[in-house]
C-alpha cells in the first residue's frame, strides 16, 4: 500500500480513497500515514451496512477515530444502495458531530433507487460533495446521475460549482460510444 500510494502520487493523483470494509483503524492509520507522506489528500470511507451492529453511534465512533488518525475527508460509502433517506437524516449529523469540520462526502450506488434521495437529504444536512456519474454511466449499480442531482439541488435552492459544458461533453462522448458499441 505504501508503494502504491507513492506510485499513484508520482503519476499525478492528488487524492486517495482509503477503503477498509472492516473499519480497522490500525490499517487505516497506516494507509493515511503512507498516503500523506506521498503528498496525497486522504479521504477515508465509512462503508455503510445495515445490521444491529451498524448504528449511528458505531459510524460516529469510527468517524472520530478516522479524524484522529488524520483523515482529511470522510465519506459514507453505500456500496449496496442500502442507505435510506430516513437513515441519512440521523447518520449524517451523528458523523458530522464527531469529525469537527472535516468535510463529509457521500458515495452511493443506485441499486435500490434510493441514492439520489439520500444525496439530497445529505446536502440539506451540510454535505457539500456528492459522488455522481455522467448520465450514460449513471444509476443502476452506478452512482446517481450528475445531471439529475444538479437539477434537483437547484430546485431545492442549492448551487453547484460544476463545469456543465464539460459534463455535457463527457456525457455526449459516452452516449456516442454506447450507440457505436450497441449498448443502451
Amino acid at each position: 500500500t505504501e508503494f502504491w500510494a507513492q506510485k499513484i502520487a508520482q503519476a499525478g493523483a492528488q487524492r486517495i480513497r482509503i477503503n477498509d470494509p472492516c473499519h480497522d483503524i490500525s490499517e487505516i492509520n497506516k494507509a493515511i500515514k503512507w498516503s500523506k507522506a506521498a503528498g496525497l489528500t486522504t479521504m477515508v470511507a465509512l462503508i455503510y451496512s445495515y445490521s444491529p451492529v451498524h448504528t449511528d453511534e458505531y459510524y460516529a465512533k469510527k468517524a472520530l477515530a478516522m479524524a484522529k488518525a488524520g483523515a482529511e475527508r470522510v465519506f459514507i460509502k453505500d456500496v449496496g444502495g442500502l442507505l435510506t433517506p430516513e437513515r441519512t437524516k440521523t447518520l449524517v449529523p451523528a458523523i458530522m458531530k464527531q469529525i469537527d469540520g472535516i468535510p463529509l462526502e457521500i458515495h452511493g450506488h443506485c441499486t435500490t433507487g434510493l441514492s439520489p434521495l439520500c444525496y439530497l437529504e445529505a446536502v440539506k444536512l451540510g454535505v457539500q460533495t456528492v459522488h455522481t456519474a455522467v448520465s450514460p454511466l449513471a444509476n443502476g449499480p452506478s452512482q446517481p446521475s450528475a445531471e439529475n442531482i444538479l437539477r434537483n439541488l437547484r430546485y431545492l435552492g442549492f448551487s453547484a460549482n460544476l463545469n456543465e459544458s464539460a459534463l455535457k461533453a463527457v456525457a455526449e462522448h459516452f452516449q456516442f460510444v454506447a450507440k457505436r458499441e450497441g449498448f443502451p
